[in-house]
């Protein structure tokens, strides 16, 4: 398991089980291995499987599209000039994988602990130290040769103007139909959304995290790092010192200042993923499977209600 993986709200909510009675074999030692180990990488938690969504990524980064999702999206570029075209503009449609590609995206696809080598936590590490520039946007030289009044009018025709709506809109409707009633959708899941806001405060409260980041902080110290008491204070600290630094009017800090702070935060995490990796790891995921198969147990009609309007919103019109 990736170090810091975060099992909580933002997993189960994006979207805008394992078979139950499988779980409570393993919950209840009849397999013969009585508690789960920590997951790899694409291991999906109790609520992740039972809603259908995917495990997050083991650090930030750029999202990765399915081929269904690529098409999507190149679906409403070429509509986009289409619609650009009627209103007597140019729009050159811009490949979802170019859209992707930006500075950070090779360091972001490196394992765990080679990104932790490499770039500590990608606080201060990734300020240009990727190498590369994004990708230009194709479409930006065609928005620099139009006169203001020109502009004026292809922004118009671009996101709209009032109640009309512009290309971008329209070609998105046309590609994954009216979205409007998503946030009322979501309303109605409120109460359930919120009853898992809490799952994950009782879980993060679980007596056995509380030991393990007590372990985790006593292999802190134990490798020249004492002083922090939860394994979110690590990462913090480059947060910390970073803004010690930060002068009030000027766009960064001082680059010898900078370069300090990334030396110390490409020295503490690797130090902080393998602590994770020997004393949070397991224990998170054990909670974490427990609770959510527990929630899941109390709950299944209120969440097979929200995995299936899940799964409607995901489809595409038509």
């Amino acid at each position: 398991m990736a170090a810091g993986r975060f099992r909580g709200p933002p997993a189960v909510r994006r979207a805008g089980v394992v078979c139950l009675l499988g779980l409570a074999g393993l919950l209840s030692g009849c397999t013969g291995d009585p508690e789960p180990a920590a997951p790899g990488p694409a291991d999906r938690s109790p609520l992740e499987e039972f809603l259908g969504l995917d495990p997050p990524r083991g650090q930030a980064g750029p999202p990765q599209l399915t081929e269904p999702e690529r098409q999507q999206q190149y679906a409403v570029e070429e509509l986009v000039a289409e619609c650009m075209a009627g209103h007597g503009f140019e729009y050159r449609p811009v490949p979802p994988e170019q859209r992707l590609a930006g500075t950070f995206a090779g360091a972001y696809a490196l394992e765990p602990a080679e990104f932790a080598q490499r770039y500590g936590y990608g606080v201060t590490t990734l300020r240009g130290a990727a190498g590369g520039e994004p990708p230009a946007d194709p479409n930006q030289e065609i928005r620099d040769r139009l006169g203001p009044e020109r502009l004026r009018d292809y922004e118009r025709a671009m996101w709209g103007a009032g109640t009309d709506p512009g290309c971008q809109q329209r070609a998105g409707t046309a590609v994954y139909g009216d979205q409007t009633g998503r946030d009322a959708g979501f309303a109605r899941f409120q109460e359930l959304l919120d009853q898992i806001g809490e799952l994950y405060r009782q879980i993060e409260a679980d007596p056995r995290l509380a030991q393990a980041s007590a372990d985790w902080s006593a292999c802190m110290a134990g490798a020249g790092y004492p002083g922090f008491a939860d394994p979110a204070d690590a990462r913090q600290s480059v947060f910390d010192r970073l803004g010690q630094v930060q002068r009030a009017g000027q766009p960064s800090p001082d680059p010898a200042e900078l370069a300090g702070i990334g030396d110390y935060e490409r020295a503490l995490a690797p130090v902080d993923l393998a602590c994770r990796e020997e004393h949070v790891d397991r224990p998170r995921w054990q909670v974490t499977v427990e609770r959510e198969s527990e929630f899941i147990a109390a709950h299944r009609a209120e969440l097979e209600a929200y995995r299936d309007w899940l799964a409607q919103t995901r489809e595409p019109p038509g």
